[in-house]
């Protein structure tokens, strides 16, 4: 199975992103799926400006189409760039996994 990892990342802790998202990586891996990442396809100089948020989500979107589900990492639901992905993932009927339920 094929899995999108979406977890928050905020302005000033991007080593905690990283770190967050090598730990998701790893379980889905032990657990037989292949993890899918989307955030390294779309690079800007400012990754949090508006603009680059609506590129953002159009890649998330076109990696998402090719995933069978979407795991959402700690916090996700505080973070407008993951409700987002949450949005498209429910409406369209995509499986949905939370990191510690």
């Amino acid at each position: 199975m094929r899995v999108m990892i979406v977890i928050p990342m905020l302005k000033d802790k991007i080593d905690s992103y990283n770190d967050s998202y090598k730990s998701i990586r790893d379980y889905i891996i032990e657990r037989g799926d292949t993890p899918v990442e989307y955030i390294n396809l779309y690079n800007s100089a400012d990754p949090l400006s508006d603009r680059a948020q609506l590129y953002r989500l159009y890649y998330s979107i076109k990696v998402m189409k090719d995933c069978d589900c979407v795991y959402f990492g700690k916090g996700w639901n505080t973070d407008i760039r993951c409700i987002d992905d949450y949005t498209v993932a429910s409406k369209y009927g995509l499986k949905i996994e939370y990191e510690g339920v």
